[in-house]
């Protein structure tokens, strides 16, 4: 395969994987952020936002910023495309890693984590990174595959995180997870708040 071919093999795969990820088989995002314990977001962290599936609804949601990250540069720019189109002007974006979040301590109040986390290489570490930044009382919306051999639709299984296990890991990094949903036959719903800590 030369040069052309692989760049257009790769770039049918952007184009696929937009189509995903814009698409309501992941239901709306409004009826996914109406899970969230508090609705008025503040300033929030979408974390691996892909082309921007919850960052322009969150961005309609508060006065707060919405920070758009992800590590795909041209995910970043679909997502200035579309704010600009939205006249949507509190979403900011940030090219960077899940596990390697450049913000200061207690910066946002809500971090948003939307069929991300199972791609990143060290989990631990990202949930850390997470309430690391987190606000004290903040809390955490995290979407991903149930790890259930009898679901074929999705990622791979070795990399899926079954619901307990991201609940177990999440209470470990001091969160108190406040919500289990089982949103489809594939994917589950965990909410969480940051623990306050003495």
């Amino acid at each position: 395969m030369n040069n052309k071919q692989k760049n257009s093999v790769e770039e049918k795969r952007f184009i696929d994987k937009i189509s995903f990820l814009d698409s309501r088989e992941r239901r709306s995002p409004d009826q996914i952020l109406n899970y969230l314990e508090h609705q008025e977001l503040g300033d929030t962290l979408d974390i691996g936002s892909g082309s921007g599936f919850l960052t322009l609804p969150a961005a309609n949601r508060t006065s707060g910023v919405i920070y758009a990250l992800d590590a795909d540069e041209r995910m970043l720019n679909i997502i200035k495309s579309k704010s600009k189109m939205a006249y949507l002007d509190n979403i900011m974006t940030i090219h960077a890693l899940a596990d390697k979040i450049p913000f200061e301590r207690q910066s946002v109040d809500t971090v948003l984590a939307s069929l991300i986390l199972h791609e990143v290489p060290l989990l631990e570490i990202a949930i850390k990174e997470i309430g690391r930044v987190l606000k004290e009382g903040g809390q955490l919306l995290c979407l991903e595959y149930e790890k259930d051999e009898s679901v074929v639709k999705g990622p791979p299984m070795q990399i899926r995180i079954h619901s307990m296990e991201l609940q177990k890991i999440l209470e470990e990094s001091h969160f108190k997870v406040t919500k289990r949903i089982e949103f489809n036959e594939s994917i589950y719903i965990l909410v969480a708040v940051k623990v306050v800590t003495v």
